[in-house]
């Protein structure tokens, strides 16, 4: 086989292997589910202990994440996970359990369209909101 075959052949072997691309999905195509999903990671790369569906209830939640990771958590448990039903936020919304900065845990929320309720108290859990207007309310900054 010649240089040329043998590149052709290569080539052709490549594309048959190459997988297609994926079409990106904009945020509101997203499911509140999936954006939870980007948020936490998000959070996590923040220095954040960052989890959904975290066991049952807040106090077994709380009991098993280190000290260390403890000064900046955000998690939902599996009873708030009865909130979201078919990647929706219900009308309760979904409250999430957190340590570390606030408002910083607001600001990426909201990132990804959440409706956000919060005091500003460390006492009081954050409430996420399903946005049913965030394709226009992102217009412009969806990606």
């Amino acid at each position: 086989m010649n240089k040329t075959s043998a590149k052709s052949a290569k080539s052709a072997k490549s594309a048959k292997s190459a997988k297609p691309k994926r079409k990106v999905k904009k945020l509101y195509e997203l499911n509140d589910r999936q954006r939870i999903t980007r948020a936490m990671k998000d959070l996590k790369e923040l220095g954040y202990f960052a989890k959904a569906n975290h066991e049952c209830c807040s106090n077994c939640g709380w009991s098993v994440i280190s000290d260390k990771d403890a000064e900046k958590a955000v998690f939902y448990h599996n009873q708030d996970a009865d909130h979201i039903k078919g990647g929706t936020i219900h009308d309760t919304g979904l409250h999430l359990a957190w340590s570390g900065d606030g408002e910083e845990i607001v600001r990426v929320f909201h990132k990804y369209g959440f409706l956000v309720e919060w005091d500003g108290s460390e006492r009081t859990r954050i409430k996420l909101n399903h946005n049913d207007r965030l394709k226009y309310s992102l217009e412009g900054r969806a990606k």
